[in-house]
């Protein structure tokens, strides 16, 4: 599982560093027929091995603290803009 602070930010403006950060463009949503998933890509986490990328999967549950839906209404937010997705 990924640190939150290797996703969140500690200042809410100033510039985005994207090769560190988790982007709304490493984000893949999957749905499949009896799941829906949301594919994060983390690049230079500190669990991955040095270049490698990490995968965590987010699986959609049936109740209002869903990851899914948090990660799909900010991706609305973002409205296809490459930005920080949290």
């Amino acid at each position: 599982m990924a640190c939150l602070a290797e996703l969140t930010y500690n200042e809410s403006s100033g510039p985005l560093r994207k090769t560190v950060s988790l982007l709304t463009t490493d984000v893949k949503l999957i749905y499949k027929e009896r799941e829906n998933l949301a594919k994060l890509t983390i690049c230079g986490a500190k669990t991955a091995d040095p270049g490698q990328r990490q995968i965590i999967y987010l699986k959609e549950l049936p109740h209002m603290l869903c990851p899914v839906l948090t990660v799909k209404r900010r991706l609305a937010k973002a409205k296809g803009i490459k930005t920080s997705l949290f």
